[in-house]
C-alpha cells in the first residue's frame, strides 16, 4: 500500500483522538466552517465540483508550501480533463504484448482522440508536473513526501513526454500546425538483435484530420521544411529546419528522464499493484530509441561504430532497420555548415545512454 494512505489512516485516528479529548460529540459531523480548506477541496472533488474545490485550495496552492494542497490541485486538473493514472499506467505495463509494426500503446489512445482533447491531456499532465514537482523537490511541507507521488510523477512525465511528441512545433497545443510523427515498434534492430521503437515517418493531416496524401513523409525527412518542395502546402506551414529535431528530442527525452528518476525511487521504496519493472523496461526502450535520432551531434547515437552516418532521406542508408537515425548535416540547415558540430544536447544524449539497455 502506497505510504500516503498509511499517512491519511493516521490523519484520521489523531483526528479521533483529538475530538475525544476536547470533549466533543464525535456523532456530530463537522460544519464546513471547522473543515480545513483541503478538507473542504476533498469534499468538493468527491462531489465533482472542482471549481469549488480549486477555490478552496487558491490561497495555500498560491503559498506554494502546502504539499497536499498542491497534490490536490494536481488531481483536480486531471480530473477535470478525464485523465486516469492507473489506466495509463496500465497501458504502459502492458506494452510488451505490442507486436511488430504496431504502435505505441499510450499514441494509439492519443490519437483516437480530438485534437482538442489531446491538448487538454497535455496541458494537464504538464501542469501536474509542474504542480507536484515541488513536492518532488522536497520544497513543501506536510505529510506528503517524495516517495508518496513517486508514480504520479513518473506517470506525468511519461504522458508530458509522449504527448510533446504530438506537439512538433514545441508551442504547447497540439493542432494542425503540428505533424504527426509515426512511432512503430521493430523487431530484431541491428545486428544486436534488440527491440525497440522507430521514427518511420510522418503524416500532415487536414483541418478534418484527414491525411493529406501527397504529404506523407519518410523518415525525418519532414524536418527539411521548405528546401524538401515535396508540398507547396507544406513549405508554407512548417519551417522546420533539421536543428529542430534535436530541440524536440531534448524536450521529449528531459521529460522521461525526470520521469525514470521517480521510478526509480518507487521501485525501491513502495509497494504497488503495477509491475513497475514493466513500466521502467518500457519507459527507457522508448526514450534509447529516440536517443538514436540526434541530428550531426558528433556521437555514434546508434551504437554502430560510426559517427553521424545517416542522411536525412527517408532511406536505411546503413543498413541497420533503422531510418535516419545519427545523422549528418544537411544543406537544409540554414544555422550550421558542414564542418559545425551541434554539441549543445550531447549531455541529454549522454544520460540515456547510460540506460541503454
Amino acid at each position: 500500500m502506497k505510504k500516503r494512505f498509511i499517512l491519511f489512516t493516521a490523519i484520521i485516528i489523531a483526528v479521533s483522538v483529538s475530538l475525544l479529548l476536547a470533549g466533543c460529540n464525535i456523532f456530530d459531523f463537522a460544519s464546513d466552517v471547522e473543515k480545513s480548506p483541503t478538507e473542504r477541496a476533498e469534499d468538493a472533488i468527491r462531489d465533482g465540483n472542482y471549481a469549488k474545490a480549486k477555490d478552496e485550495l487558491a490561497d495555500a496552492v498560491a503559498d506554494s508550501t502546502d504539499a497536499m494542497a498542491l497534490y490536490l490541485s494536481a488531481k483536480i486538473a486531471l480530473l477535470e480533463n478525464g485523465i486516469d493514472l492507473a489506466k495509463i499506467a496500465e497501458l504502459v505495463e502492458k506494452q510488451e504484448d505490442i507486436e511488430n509494426g504496431s504502435n505505441l500503446a499510450i499514441l494509439e489512445l492519443i490519437d483516437e482522440m480530438s485534437d482538442t482533447e489531446k491538448t487538454d491531456w497535455y496541458h494537464a499532465n504538464m501542469d501536474v508536473r509542474a504542480i507536484i514537482s515541488k513536492i518532488w523537490e522536497e520544497k513543501t511541507n506536510g505529510l506528503l513526501e517524495k516517495d508518496d507521488i513517486a508514480l504520479d510523477y513518473t506517470i506525468s512525465n511519461m504522458m508530458s513526454g509522449v504527448l510533446g511528441l504530438r506537439d512538433t512545433n514545441r508551442d504547447g497545443d497540439i493542432n494542425n500546425n503540428d505533424f504527426q510523427i509515426n512511432l512503430s515498434f521493430i523487431e530484431d534492430l541491428g545486428s544486436s538483435s534488440t527491440d525497440g521503437f522507430n521514427f518511420d515517418g510522418a503524416m500532415i493531416k487536414d483541418e478534418s484530420g484527414i491525411v493529406v496524401e501527397d504529404m506523407k513523409f519518410e523518415g525525418l525527412t519532414i524536418f527539411l521544411g521548405e528546401w524538401q518542395g515535396t508540398a507547396k502546402a507544406a513549405a508554407e506551414t512548417y519551417h522546420y529546419t533539421p536543428n529542430d529535431i534535436n530541440q524536440l528530442l531534448a524536450f521529449v527525452l528531459s521529460l522521461l528522464d525526470d520521469g525514470a528518476e521517480s521510478l526509480t525511487m518507487f521501485l525501491g521504496d513502495v509497494d504497488s499493484s503495477f509491475d513497475i519493472e514493466d513500466i521502467e523496461e518500457n519507459m527507457t526502450e522508448i526514450a534509447s530509441i529516440i536517443n538514436y535520432y540526434w541530428y550531426h551531434d558528433g556521437v555514434d547515437n546508434d551504437n554502430d561504430g560510426r559517427v553521424d552516418e545517416e542522411m536525412i532521406n527517408g532511406k536505411d542508408d546503413d543498413n541497420d532497420g533503422l531510418i535516419d537515425e545519427d545523422s549528418h548535416y544537411h544543406p537544409a540547415d540554414p544555422i550550421n555548415s558542414e564542418n559545425e558540430v551541434i554539441t549543445n544536447f550531447i549531455h541529454v544524449y549522454e544520460k540515456w545512454q547510460l540506460r541503454q539497455y
